[in-house]
């Protein structure tokens, strides 16, 4: 997922899941897929990345080398080992376009082999209000947990983030989905897309959807225009009763403007997002010296 201003930098992240293709897979070849797929993140400088639990099917000691080594920061806010101590940084500050970005990672709750998920709520609060304190302009929730629980995350955190990115399941991408005051996004499954999310957090309230704003910006310039309209038909008029329903119409047009005003601020004004996805299909030309070195690390049907 690519998160960035129009006039900024682009920051990639990850939400997690990225690595081994099915849960619990974990041979040599499967292990330089992985490798590859994570060296490769790192050269296209991810910003972070979420540790989901087929990203663990290699160990802990294994991932956190091999993304040492890529320089791709993980991140789990509720990943523990047997001690219950916490294994990765649950969040980090990034700067991008002049904002300061909080970017917080969560792992499916239960056990991933030698590491344990604990429940998601009190991590994530405790870590959004660290990044808070921190003076951050946004917080970004990379979730690599599976849809229902993200659902029940954005719900719960309302406006106290920006947004939660999830990453568990199979799924292809969607759009934003409004839950309560907070918002969700699936991400793509398997690199099979990429998403681009434009920010925009000049201004104050919450924050809302491009594409809403858009519409909103329409039909307020339609109500502006059928305002002078009837007002230049009322000036027109010399029937009374013509006069007077075109000022109930103006009243009626009037109100709605008002309404518009009222829901959602003056369109334009304030924080929202723009989403968009890439697929990854034929049509998109792949980096040469990449795509030969993944063809040498396809898995052969039947190995696994």
């Amino acid at each position: 997922m690519a998160a960035q201003r129009r006039t900024g930098p682009v920051l990639l992240l990850d939400a997690g899941n990225a690595l081994f293709k099915f849960p619990g897979l974990d041979d040599a070849p499967s292990r330089a897929r992985a490798r590859f797929v994570l060296t490769t993140m790192g050269q296209l400088q991810t910003a972070a990345m979420a540790v989901g639990a087929r990203d663990l099917n290699a160990g802990p000691a294994w991932l956190q080398e091999t993304a040492k080594a890529a320089k791709v920061q993980l991140l789990s806010a509720n990943l523990e080992d047997t001690d219950r101590k916490r294994v990765l940084p649950g969040s980090s500050v990034v700067e991008a376009g002049g904002l300061r970005v909080g970017l917080l990672g969560l792992t499916a709750p239960g056990r991933h082999g030698v590491l344990v998920a604990t429940p998601l709520l009190p991590a994530v609060r405790a870590e959004v209000t660290a990044l808070r304190a921190r003076k951050v302009d946004a917080v970004v929730v990379l979730a690599a947990v599976p849809y229902a629980d993200a659902l029940e995350l954005a719900r719960t955190l309302g406006a106290d983030v920006e947004l939660v990115i999830q990453s568990h399941e199979a799924r292809g991408p969607s759009g934003p989905q409004q839950v309560g005051e907070g918002w969700l996004i699936s991400s793509p499954d398997r690199g099979r897309g990429v998403g681009r999310l434009e920010l925009d957090l000049v201004g104050e309230g919450k924050l809302r959807d491009g594409g809403e704003v858009a519409r909103d910006k329409a039909a307020l310039a339609h109500l502006d225009g059928q305002v002078v309209e009837v007002k230049r038909r009322i000036a027109a008029a010399t029937a009374p009763d013509v006069k007077e329903a075109l000022k109930n119409a103006l009243a009626t047009f009037q109100q709605r403007r008002r309404d518009l005003l009222e829901k959602a601020g003056h369109p334009g004004q304030g924080r929202s997002f723009e989403l968009s996805y890439l697929g990854l299909g034929p049509d998109v030309a792949s980096d040469p010296v990449l795509q030969a070195e993944a063809g040498k690390l396809e898995i052969p049907p039947g190995l696994h």
